[in-house]
């Protein structure tokens, strides 16, 4: 009996003991823990707080050199130079008209103001780049538009030549140009004067093409009626071909394509061939 109760003494101390230690090491395990993640959480603010200084600092410096951009006369514009590909470009003449950048805020430039206000003024110019060299100078490469056709003022007698956009680029004629010949024009033409429609050279040039090619009919002279807008092409056979540039060009220079068996390009007396009328063609 007394064995028994022993036993069973032991049993309860055991089963007591084990009750009372457990909850002790969870309790250190969850302290524990909680000093882990408190660590943890508190070097990711840290970061964060040193992460949020550095872009700050970063954002005060930009800020505080803007503001010393903006406002210094450091950065404000004190020499344009030019830089050209053709001596017919005036320096003194270009220098003038950009007199107006000096003294501006070369932050706040705006490359295309700039162009527009050159383009403006120089119709002829093709291209134009703008080069920034801080803290004050701007550089600037003006290519001039090619020559395309020699103009001859028939009412006036005097030559120009003009670029393929229409803009008459000097006076006096150049060789190895084509040349047209313009009539009803009792104006005087002036330098960097818009004085044709670059659609207008374009259908006056690919007539021409087109009836060389098509027809072996070989363009001996250019006559350009600029009132009534329409073109006579002088074949080398001395007759003339009429076309009209309000008009697509291609409809009427195909009905010559077309009345090719009729019509003896090549050795009737003709005086000339109408092509003005849609679908119909006139010849004498």
């Amino acid at each position: 009996m007394f064995r028994r109760k022993t036993r069973r003494r032991r049993r309860e101390f055991l089963l007591d003991s084990n009750q009372t230690h457990r909850p002790k090491g969870r309790k250190i395990r969850n302290r524990m823990m909680n000093l882990v993640v408190q660590f943890l959480f508190l070097r990711q603010i840290a970061r964060l707080f040193r992460t949020s200084f550095l872009v700050s600092f970063i954002f005060s410096l930009i800020t505080l050199f803007i503001l010393i951009a903006l406002f210094s006369p450091y950065f404000d514009i004190k020499k344009i130079a030019f830089l050209r590909d053709d001596p017919r470009l005036d320096i003194e003449l270009l220098e003038e008209s950009v007199a107006d950048f000096y003294g501006k805020n070369l932050l706040l430039l705006s490359h295309q103001k700039m162009k527009n206000h050159l383009y403006d003024i120089f119709p002829e110019f093709e291209t134009i780049d703008i080069q920034e060299k801080w803290p004050s100078e701007v550089e600037l490469k003006v290519t001039l538009s090619p020559p395309f056709v020699n103009i001859l003022n028939h009412e006036l007698a005097n030559f120009w030549v003009v670029t393929k956009s229409g803009i008459v680029l000097q006076k006096e004629a150049q060789e190895g140009l084509p040349l047209i010949t313009v009539f009803q024009h009792e104006k005087p033409i002036t330098h960097r004067q818009k004085f044709l429609k670059t659609e207008e050279l374009e259908k006056i040039f690919a007539a021409r093409d087109f009836i060389h090619q098509e027809l072996d009919l070989k363009i001996s002279e250019l006559h350009l009626f600029y009132v009534s807008k329409e073109v006579h092409l002088i074949t080398e056979n001395n007759f003339s071909i009429w076309i009209d540039l309000a008009q697509d060009i291609e409809p009427q220079v195909r009905k010559l394509k077309l009345a090719e068996e009729k019509i003896d390009f090549y050795f009737s007396p003709l005086e000339h061939i109408d092509l003005r009328i849609p679908n119909q063609i006139f010849w004498k």
